[in-house]
């Protein structure tokens, strides 16, 4: 039986990010841990998964154009693509990116070592 992704969760991350205050960056990292955490959840049914997590990565991505040099953005969204690999393969390529985004913004941290 699957349980139930609830319009109201993610219509409280969508009331609390239209407010535009200096707390979006870490609202959209809750979003982003949120979305990933669905990614392997089978309780959820897969409609909403998926709706829920577009919903974050175009969150993430318009961010992103506004705030090209969050570090920690592109990290999240590379993670969030990067646990989608197992259901589009492609977006291994997108999840490299962010991640090279992630090092180029800061090429010294240790963190960002590519393989």
């Amino acid at each position: 039986k699957h349980c139930k992704l609830s319009y109201k969760d993610a219509e409280h991350f969508k009331k609390t990010l239209d407010y535009r205050t200096f707390g979006e960056a870490e609202t959209l990292e809750q979003l982003a841990r949120t979305a990933r955490i669905l990614v392997d959840r089978e309780e959820f049914n897969m409609d909403q998964k998926l709706n829920f997590i577009r919903y974050t990565i175009i969150r993430l991505e318009d961010y992103l154009d506004k705030f090209p040099k969050d570090i920690r953005a592109h990290l999240f969204l590379g993670d969030l693509y990067q646990s989608l690999i197992t259901i589009d393969p492609f977006l291994v390529s997108k999840a490299r990116d962010e991640f090279k985004a992630a090092l180029e913004l800061s090429p010294k941290n240790s963190r960002f070592i590519l393989p």
